[in-house]
Parts: structure tokens; sequence; C-alpha cells
């Protein structure tokens, strides 16, 4: 997790990163930023996997809850570990 700039009116542009082992073909991820309090939007969603494969997706992402977004992905071998990063604006 990481303040990637502080905006006008309080607003804080931050990044967080969370992997997870995939048990079968589909996945959701929740990556929590840890420097927000509370994401009122996101901007950019990231995937990289090990071993590297091609990532479907995302096919869904929202707000869970307060500083947590949930990322949902397809067409994911088993076993694969994969790595989401969200850029979000918060306070």
């Amino acid at each position: 997790m990481v303040i990637v700039s502080r905006l006008a009116g309080g607003k804080i542009l931050a990044r967080g990163t969370a992997s997870k082992v995939v048990a079968s073909g589909a996945a959701d991820i929740t990556v929590t930023i840890g420097d927000l309090r509370v994401v009122e939007y996101v901007i950019n969603v990231q995937f990289s996997t090990n071993p590297k494969t091609t990532v479907y997706g995302p096919h869904d992402k929202w707000i869970e809850e307060n500083n947590v977004v949930g990322i949902s992905i397809t067409d994911v071998a088993a076993g694969t570990t994969l790595t989401g990063t969200v850029d979000a604006v918060g306070y």
C-alpha cells in the first residue's frame, strides 16, 4: 500500500496490492488499500500471474466496504498465483 498522490480537497490517490493462489478457473480477489479509510472510486486495476498466463478480466469490480475493493476474473489455471493491484481515490 502506498499513497501515490494527495489531491485537492483532501482526497488521496492510493495503491494496494494483494495475491492469492487460484483454486479453479475463476477467482475473486480482494485488495485492501490501507492508506484510505474509504474508497470513493477505482481508477485502475492490473493483474500479474505466476506462472505467466493471460488473464481475462476484470469482469466485475466493486467497493466491498470502506477501503476494500473486490475484483472477479476468469480463465486462469488452477494453481496460478494471481496478484492484483488497484489504484483508487478516497480519503
